[in-house]
């Protein structure tokens, strides 16, 4: 429904309107007739200058240049940090193995050194040490008894007096230098502290182990852990 607001003639000034009835963009709802006569058309934008409009250009075209190159650099940055880090690691800790190698080596060139201490320890006591009297001059560790030999009729004798029906094949006579001095060095420690030694004569046996892992071995011999009541030969 249309609304009459304003009337105008064909004479300059023949206007007139209803006040807060008719409202122009930019002067509001009161008109100064000392002001331009509003238009009904809005302001059309200004156009833009040729450089206004290379400046845009450009920066439609720098603007994702520089944020691509912003996030390799970020990139790039946040991996070399990363790859030093790893370095930096990776050098701590090969500096901590190349220390603990160190110490291994300082303990391998110890114990090569208490083993050669050892050695010639021993072989000094076993110079001092004397033998057992039934020992031959050989160099091999296993060495037979003869039946010709008095010790061959004293190990036939004291078998017989503990197990009746066992016999004799053959005898052999351990000459272990290492574990003599071994066994000798315990005996007199004890002789020394006034301790019976309570040194004796047994029989053991190795069943299916090869006599040759003790008479061969260089301290303990014998391990009397593994040994049962009643076996033998």
């Amino acid at each position: 429904k249309w609304k009459n607001v304003a009337t105008t003639g064909v004479d300059l000034g023949d206007f007139g309107y209803g006040e807060g009835k008719l409202c122009f963009p930019g002067t509001g709802c009161v008109l100064d007739f000392n002001d331009e006569i509003p238009s009904d058309r809005y302001p059309v934008p200004a156009i833009p200058t040729r450089y206004q409009t290379e400046t845009a250009l450009w920066a439609l075209i720098v603007l994702p240049i520089v944020t691509i190159l912003f996030l390799l650099f970020a990139y790039r940055y946040c991996r070399t940090k990363k790859k030093k880090k790893a370095l930096q690691y990776s050098i701590s800790s090969m500096q901590q193995k190349m220390k603990i190698d160190s110490q291994l080596d300082n303990l391998n060139e110890q114990i090569e050194e208490a083993k050669k201490k050892k050695e010639n320890l021993i072989k000094e006591r076993f110079r001092l040490q004397q033998r057992p009297e039934t020992w031959t001059d050989t160099d091999k560790t296993l060495v037979e008894v003869m039946p010709s030999d008095s010790e061959y009729w004293d190990i036939f004798y004291r078998l017989r007096q503990d197990m009746p029906t066992a016999y004799i094949a053959k005898v052999w006579r351990v000459q272990n230098l290492p574990l003599w001095t071994y066994y000798s060095f315990h005996k007199d420690r004890f002789v020394s502290m006034d301790i019976d030694e309570n040194e004796g004569s047994v029989w053991h046996g190795t069943t299916n182990l090869d006599p040759e892992v003790i008479y061969n071995d260089k301290q303990d011999g014998f391990m009397m852990q593994f040994s049962q009541k009643g076996f033998w030969g």
